[in-house]
């Protein structure tokens, strides 16, 4: 958490005061400093939005019993007659769970799960939710990727636990894929050196692939990430400059 008092903006870089011994920040007016922290907390408040849970079905007492349930777990909780209504809020609100009956009138519950195009990896867990479930409609399902259900009469207590392990699961999994694509972009950001380099003996020159001498820094510097700062060792500056040498000889 950002507080406005310790950190100040320099040369477009967050600056902790404690870790800044020249102290620039101290001519930086605070309201302006205060206005980018806070800028910068309501994204963090932003991006820790609470979970959405998406409730479908067609028997009004079923989805105020679940709403009553999960109301005090700190979720946004969204209710849906039927699967056209249903079908209209996940693409407004994009839920992480979603409760869904399957018989339904206008649009039951396969026709809503092959409207959404359901694939086992999507980011929502969809737990079906049926009284009449036969052999048959278990296995539709479970070609349609389901393989979460809630048998009526439903258990509040069980509705309750199974909503925390599937948003969390999913919160895990969005992690992952967000670790995996750093590591990628990481992977192929990075360049390495590897083999032989040809360096004259003189002039410390390397030639590259197509035959031109560079400079040890140009060529490191094209082909990798770093980037190189130069000054002058001792024992150059007294090869050098023998009367800076002189000069600080008799200072002391």
């Amino acid at each position: 958490m950002f507080r406005w008092n310790s950190f100040y903006l320099y040369n477009d870089l967050l600056v902790d005061v404690q870790a800044d011994p020249l102290n620039r920040g101290t001519n930086m007016k605070k309201p302006f400093m205060k206005q980018f922290c806070l800028s910068n907390m309501e994204k963090e408040v932003e991006a820790e939005a609470p979970p959405r849970v998406l409730i479908v079905d067609d028997e009004s007492v079923l989805r105020t019993a679940i709403k009553k349930a999960l109301k005090n777990s700190g979720y946004d909780l969204y209710l849906a007659a039927d699967g056209r209504e249903g079908l209209k809020i996940f693409q407004e609100v994009e839920p992480i769970l979603i409760f869904l009956d399957l018989r339904m009138p206008d649009m039951d519950g396969f026709a809503f799960l092959k409207a959404l195009q359901h694939k086992i990896d999507a980011p929502y867990t969809v737990v079906v939710m049926t009284g009449h479930g036969g052999d048959e409609e278990i296995k539709r399902c479970y070609k349609l990727g389901i393989h979460s259900f809630l048998r009526k009469p439903i258990n509040l207590v069980e509705v309750c636990s199974l909503t925390e392990r599937c948003i969390e699961f999913k919160k895990l999994e969005r992690e992952r894929e967000k670790l995996i694509h750093d590591l990628q972009t990481a992977a192929a950001t990075i360049k390495t050196l590897e083999g032989f380099l040809p360096i004259c003996a003189s002039c410390k020159k390397i030639r590259d692939d197509q035959g031109q001498w560079n400079d040890v820094d140009t060529y490191i510097r094209e082909r990798t990430n770093v980037e190189f700062s130069h000054g002058i060792c001792p024992i150059c500056v007294e090869k050098l400059y023998p009367d800076y040498q002189l000069f600080k000889s008799r200072r002391k």
